[in-house]
């Protein structure tokens, strides 16, 4: 094994989670290798270092911040696909249907234009010419009618 996998087993030993059968196979590189022997002597004076500190002092209204925190989600990770389609499918949710409501209306119009183009007699409403009914009649035109 190469010493960066038996310093995994260092860490994992540091941390009371290595079985014996690792332990042995550990200790017996520890005899044979100067640089895994500092590792674990470096990595013990960290552990003492930081048990060593002062514990931090925690504000009161961390806990009723942490408590409304929403959960994280667990499960497995989107691929950058699947985080892209997400994303449109967000961003889109509302404008997509207005468009498609404005796309609609248009094809409307647009048909109902077409259908009156192609038949003017539909729209053509027939008038009467303009007539003055309180107009003098013109000199020498009969009255009867």
């Amino acid at each position: 094994m190469k010493c960066e996998e038996k310093q995994m087993l260092i860490s994992s030993y540091i941390d009371d989670a290595l079985d014996e059968a690792s332990q042995g196979s550990m200790f017996t590189h520890l005899a044979d290798c100067a640089g895994c022997r500092e590792f674990l002597r470096r990595s013990l004076d960290v552990r003492a270092g930081l048990a060593s500190l002062a514990q931090p002092e925690v504000p009161p209204s961390l806990d009723r911040t942490v408590l409304r925190m929403r959960p994280l989600r667990r499960g497995r990770v989107k691929s950058a696909r699947e985080r892209v389609q997400a994303l449109w499918s967000h961003r889109l949710s509302v404008p997509l249907p207005s468009a498609a409501l404005v796309a609609l209306a248009l094809i409307a119009v647009t048909l109902i234009s077409i259908s009156l183009w192609q038949n003017p007699e539909v729209v053509s409403v027939p008038c009467l010419p303009a007539v003055d009914v309180y107009a003098q009649p013109p000199a020498g035109e009969d009255k009867s009618n």
